[in-house]
């Protein structure tokens, strides 16, 4: 998404906030029903039901509010920055689901930033299914911001306060835009690949720390195996 490229360029570059000290994100969003019950994911009218275990049965699915949404989360904070995680700490909590509704967790990044990271279901009809995220990127020259709702970025660098126009299409999720893009991939009609396999295997190290760490209660080596 545009908002996302948007911070990136602000973080980053000679009139960025320099080395990345801390990181704040929380999101909450709009799938309460669809990982205990099964109900679609809001913007999925057209589409069918997925099977009810996709998503509750943890047998199946390998976590809830994780795997289902603090992927997202996880790659943006991975990427904006582009950093990595060595170790987590992390509690879930289900609520008498099977599978973790909510997630918080801390996170220490290789150069020594430290990051809080948060992720919360609503539930359907929750401030007209708006989901929510915002970000805060602290460095040793200054602050990142990025708000969802209501859109905005904007950057304080020593003097300079930059806010970054953002048109519709900046802040438009759509499933056919990624899928576009894989297939202009493989095409070779463009090389910029905002997702690219490493940042996935990033993402991925922190959430498996997340659940070991969620269970035994104590802070986690993130693995690199």
């Amino acid at each position: 998404m545009g908002i996302v490229e948007a911070a990136r360029r602000l973080i980053q570059g000679a009139d960025g906030v320099g080395e990345v000290e801390h990181v704040t994100v929380e999101m909450a969003t709009i799938v309460r029903e669809l990982l205990t019950d099964g109900t679609t994911y809001v913007g999925d009218a057209d589409v069918p039901l997925p099977r009810r275990e996709t998503w509750s049965d943890p047998a199946v699915s390998g976590g809830g509010y994780g795997q289902g949404q603090l992927t997202h989360e996880l790659g943006l904070v991975m990427r904006a920055p582009d950093i990595r995680a060595p170790d987590v700490a992390a509690f879930t909590h289900g609520h008498g689901a099977r599978i973790e509704l909510h997630d918080a967790l801390v996170v220490r990044f290789e150069n020594g930033a430290i990051a809080s990271i948060g992720g919360a279901s609503l539930p359907l009809g929750a401030f007209g299914n708006e989901h929510q995220l915002s970000i805060r990127v602290t460095g040793s020259r200054g602050q990142v911001l990025l708000e969802l709702a209501p859109p905005r970025v904007a950057r304080f660098s020593g003097t300079d306060h930059v806010e970054a126009a953002l048109d519709a299409e900046d802040v438009r999720w759509s499933f056919d835009r990624v899928t576009d893009r894989i297939v202009d991939l493989v095409l070779d009609r463009t090389t910029d690949n905002p997702s690219p396999a490493e940042l996935g295997a990033r993402v991925v190290e922190v959430l498996e720390g997340m659940y070991r760490s969620a269970v035994s209660g104590r802070f986690e080596i993130v693995s690199r195996g």
